[in-house]
């Protein structure tokens, strides 16, 4: 930071849950770097020198904190880095993915005001260690955003105590003392996977999920991608398999709180079970020499699990999912089949389905199979 006094004076509101030490020489590698102006904030880290500019300390701030964060990702030795937010009970962890507009943040602090700590407000790096899914706490503020909702600012100000919150119009830090916010590093278990929805009315539910469900949301959350993408995809599996994952839909924060600790709040981080996907029989089908038939590539990671297909491209730089039709093709490709063969099975099998939708969906999986690397000329 140059130029920036009071910011650096500001450090511990930002970043509570560490031990702040300001050096006017750099001590290692630079991350970051913020220039104040006089007029605005310019930040650059390593990966993109183009500066980014912001006019307020708040926005500059949220911008550096994501800048640690990929750091986080790229440098940690954690095997996995979810955008979540994560609170802590007294037995165990419990993960909220990010789902834009969920409310995670207010759902944080109302589960604060019933005697959880927050362990991360939007990103937590996990390490699968002795048998368990470990959470790192991050020991930054939680953000919230403006105006605050009428339920919950009687919170806030009574979490914030007589600490002075960095706010502008658009976003407001709520700096809170070691019995909300976990120290920095500290380590613990995950019990469970919470995925919130905020309803306009209705009382708090929670329903139990299926592990693909919970996949999903944990592939498309994790942004540590310095493994190879088939390693990344087990570990994610390992995760959905092992931990009970939940649909939170609520309106009023406190309420789902309190139904969060009553139902979650005892749970034990669970012993994973290592998940290793199904090894497919071997091809004994001669191809026909047709160009236009396909097998599976066996250089390729791919799984179902319920009714999804996961998969990591064979050079590891990719994994994502795909549903419907998908599924029963890759059933089909275990041997060598052409897309018209797979549009004339699929028309016979779902004859209640218009033949012209089969034929436009199977040459758009068919598509994306290829476009993966997922199947290959028989």
């Amino acid at each position: 930071m140059f130029n920036c006094q009071y910011l650096e004076q500001d450090l511990p509101r930002y970043f509570p849950g560490h031990s702040i030490q300001v050096s006017r020489a750099p001590a290692g590698e630079v991350i970051s770097s913020l220039v104040f102006s006089g007029s605005n904030y310019r930040l650059t880290n390593r990966t993109n020198k183009e500066p980014r500019f912001h006019k307020t300390a708040v926005n500059a701030m949220c911008d550096l904190i994501s800048d640690l964060a990929l750091a986080e990702a790229e440098n940690s030795t954690s095997d996995l880095c979810f955008h979540a937010s994560a609170t802590a009970t007294a037995s165990g962890l419990i993960l909220f993915p990010a789902t834009r507009r969920a409310g995670k943040s207010v759902l944080s602090l109302a589960l604060a005001d019933q005697g959880a700590r927050l362990f991360s407000d939007d990103f937590l790096p996990v390490t699968l260690e002795n048998d368990l899914a470990v959470g790192q706490a991050t020991g930054i503020s939680p953000r919230l955003r403006l105006p605050l909702p009428d339920m919950i600012a009687g919170t806030v100000n009574g979490l914030v105590a007589e600490r002075s919150a960095p706010n502008n119009d658009q976003y407001l830090y709520v700096p809170l003392d070691a019995k909300y916010l976990a120290s920095a590093r500290e380590p613990l278990g995950i019990s469970a996977i919470v995925l919130p929805t905020r309803q306009e009315d209705g009382p708090a539910v929670l329903t139990p999920l299926p592990p693909s469900t919970v996949l999903k949301s944990l592939l498309k959350q994790n942004f540590a991608t310095q493994r190879h993408g088939a390693l990344v995809l087990d570990d994610l599996a390992t995760i959905a398999t092992s931990i009970q994952g939940y649909e939170l839909s609520y309106c009023d924060p406190h309420e789902a709180a309190g139904l969060i600790m009553s139902r979650l709040g005892g749970l034990t981080p669970p012993l994973l079970t290592r998940f290793s996907a199904p090894k497919a029989r071997a091809d004994q089908t001669q191809a026909t020499g047709d160009p236009k038939e396909y097998r599976r590539n066996s250089d390729c990671h791919a799984f179902v699990i319920d009714d999804c297909l996961f998969y990591a491209r064979p050079d590891g730089s990719q994994v994502g999912h795909m549903d419907g039709s998908a599924v029963y093709l890759w059933t089909l490709l275990l041997e060598p089949t052409s897309e018209s063969q797979a549009i004339e099975l699929l028309q016979d099998a779902f004859s209640a389905v218009p033949a012209d939708q089969i034929a436009a969906d199977t040459k758009v999986v068919f598509q994306k199979l290829k476009e993966q690397g997922l199947i290959q000329s028989a």
